[in-house]
């Protein structure tokens, strides 16, 4: 076969046709004519222009294999267009049978690696966004087996599926020649099986009105759609996951776009959309008139495809965290993992308040759903299932959420009362929450922590009278309580001694003189002994008598050399109060 020149530049289309002459010589065992040709059309030396020309011409070729005409079904002959860019008869595809067109694509992509394009293929538009053109190889290959399985359900459920492949075609202005059926025609464009979907819904939500609801027909038809949906969803996956091998970059590949399957589309009759919308109709249409044999079966299908709808964004994510790049590719993980936690806690949130733990722990175990986990046990009671998670994700840190979750929703209760295994997390946690780090000492009995944190906590405690006094006294208590050297004992004791007696001075302030300044005295602030001592000898203090002076007197003590008080001054200014109140 004669090839153009280097010099000769070759249309896409006729390069189009002459890949397909390849791949055919390749399939009758001749691989030298198949590298020769394939040399010339798309030299190693290329340029970018002629790099992504190839993955046009590539995936051109591997679509027209999944949506050929079975041109040798006598059905077929008047509807095979004249110009087919399908194979000859020739070729590998026999008459509507997808299992040969999953076989003629696992020949041609045995073609790209044994022809050396395999890896030089780079990335194609596939719904408005880049994807890797591999990829995208791959995601025809699991609509050829999702076609299959909706081919399958086809045989057994005619009367749903039939009404939804005539709408789908109805919709995409495909016509149905006289001699076949709208099923020859759905099946044989395999590229747009989805389009299914959201005609099995509009059938789905037909029936459902048109059906009572106490009837066989009203269960049946959202059964039988939630398991079409499922098992051709299923499959893809499967297909993508058993074969990701034969699809997978080298490693020496650049960075690839973000990879969102065709099973995670948004938009219009997009697989994530459709997948959303039957979440609603199930929830609001159907559980709430389903009794408790149905509820079960709707449920196990509903986690399905919610399993199915998590692990498209978990994809994503992977996806985009290969590609390690800065900048806005970190702003668009950190926003589509925002995202992804959101709709997870939108979908797991009302499974879990119709009780159905077994289905919503599947889920949030599998995707790490903390806050879901958590109240599940809190809804349940079941302190033993939050110790097999601790356990279970100890590398995630979910004692630290758990613990975490505890103090936002208030319950420092349960948040100190861990079992003894906790006890060592619980304490590195509480390092950064020393107000409640010594109740957790005192629990287990380390009297000398609970002290020292005690004591640090008052002798920072600079706003409120009550909670240093009261701080204060729970430090000199858990002294008493600890096993410190009797020396250390008495120092420690000595020391919070004399700061009472200090704060002894406020909490004896004249009920009178309080309720003029207007001072609480559970909520007064913590007072200097300047302070102190402007409040004993002032005027508004009508009680005033020597012992009130005296403390006056006695607060001078307490008062700085870095105060900037001239203490001298004060002391002249108490006796000349206490002298003119004499009068």
């Amino acid at each position: 076969m004669e090839t153009p020149t280097r010099a000769e530049p070759v249309a896409q289309e006729d390069k189009t046709k002459l890949l397909k002459s390849a791949f055919l010589q390749f399939c009758r065992n001749d691989l030298v004519g198949a590298q020769t040709v394939t040399d010339e059309l798309f030299p190693a030396e290329s340029d970018g222009e002629e790099g992504a020309e190839l993955d046009t011409v590539v995936t051109r070729i591997n679509l027209d294999l999944v949506d050929d005409y079975p041109a040798s079904d006598p059905r077929w002959a008047e509807s095979v267009p004249d110009e087919s860019t399908g194979f000859p008869l020739t070729s590998l595809i026999i008459f509507h049978q997808l299992e040969d067109k999953m076989k003629a694509h696992g020949c041609f992509m045995d073609f790209l690696l044994q022809v050396g394009l395999l890896d030089r293929l780079s990335q194609t538009a596939v719904r408005s966004s880049p994807m890797a053109t591999r990829l995208l190889l791959c995601e025809h290959a699991e609509k050829l087996q999702a076609a299959m399985v909706l081919k399958n359900h086809h045989a057994k459920h005619a009367n749903i599926v039939n009404p939804a492949i005539s709408a789908a075609l109805q919709k995409n202005n495909a016509a149905v020649p006289p001699s076949l059926t709208p099923a020859d025609v759905f099946f044989r464009e395999v590229s747009q099986v989805s389009s299914v979907f959201e005609c099995l819904l509009e059938e789905e939500e037909r029936s459902l009105k048109e059906n009572p609801v106490d009837s066989v027909q009203w269960a049946e038809v959202i059964l039988t759609i939630n398991n079409i949906i499922k098992d051709m969803l299923q499959a893809a996956g499967h297909y993508r996951e058993a074969k990701a091998s034969m699809y997978r970059a080298s490693e020496s590949a650049a960075a690839e776009p973000e990879y969102i399957p065709w099973t995670a589309s948004g938009g219009v009759g997009g697989v994530r959309t459709i997948i959303s919308r039957q979440y609603e109709i199930i929830l609001r249409s159907v559980y709430p008139h389903a009794d408790s044999e149905l509820r079960g079966a709707l449920c196990e299908q509903l986690v399905a495809l919610l399993d199915i709808y998590l692990n498209g964004y978990v994809a994503q994510l992977t996806s985009l965290q290969q590609q390690r790049l800065p900048g806005s590719q970190q702003e668009r993980y950190n926003s589509l993992e925002m995202e992804y936690n959101q709709r997870r806690s939108e979908l797991l949130a009302p499974l879990l308040e119709l009780g159905q733990y077994q289905w919503v722990a599947a889920l949030a175990e599998k995707y790490c759903d903390f806050d879901i986990l958590v109240q599940m046990c809190e809804q349940s009671d079941n302190q033993s299932r939050l110790q097999h998670y601790m356990a279970k994700f100890a590398d995630q840190n979910f004692a630290d959420f758990l613990f975490r979750w505890y103090m936002e929703k208030g319950k420092r209760g349960k948040l100190l009362s861990q079992p003894a295994a906790q006890h060592q997390q619980l304490a590195g946690f509480l390092q950064s929450h020393q107000h409640l780090s010594w109740l957790h000492h005192i629990r287990v009995h380390d009297f000398h922590s609970a002290h020292r944190t005690l004591y640090d906590q008052a002798s920072t405690e600079t706003r409120y009278f009550v909670k240093k006094k009261t701080l204060l006294a729970l430090s000199k208590l858990t002294a008493l309580a600890s096993d410190m050297p009797q020396d250390h004992l008495n120092k420690q004791v000595n020391d919070i001694v004399e700061q009472e007696r200090f704060l002894l001075h406020q909490e004896t302030l004249p009920r009178q003189l309080l309720e003029e300044k207007q001072l609480n005295p559970d909520s007064m602030p913590l007072l200097s002994a300047h302070n102190l001592i402007q409040l004993y000898i002032c005027d508004d203090n009508r009680r005033a008598n020597e012992y009130d002076f005296k403390k006056a007197l006695d607060l001078l003590e307490y008062i700085d050399e870095g105060d900037a008080v001239d203490i001298d001054s004060l002391k002249c200014e108490i006796f000349g109060k206490a002298l003119r109140r004499d009068e």
